[in-house]
């Protein structure tokens, strides 16, 4: 069985998967988590972030604490 991405697209999607992990925690700012992750720069990381989750990662933080507020998380 073979995949049709590259070894860095893999690595690059668990590095956000673990990304968006972290904003959940809530513990880090997101510039600290684009570094905790590995990315070479916060641009970068918003980047990979927007084309994966298909919104800017500050986007992406305050819809999932207004859904975890209203209690839909």
């Amino acid at each position: 069985m073979t995949s049709s991405y590259s070894p860095y697209e893999i690595i690059e999607q668990v590095r956000l998967k673990r990304a968006a992990a972290l904003m959940h925690e809530g513990r880090y700012k997101i510039n600290e988590i684009s570094i905790l992750t590995g990315f070479s720069s916060p641009s970068q990381f918003t980047k990979s972030f927007k084309r994966k989750f298909g919104k800017a990662p500050l986007s992406y933080l305050r819809e999932y604490l207004k859904r975890r507020n209203e209690g839909t998380v």
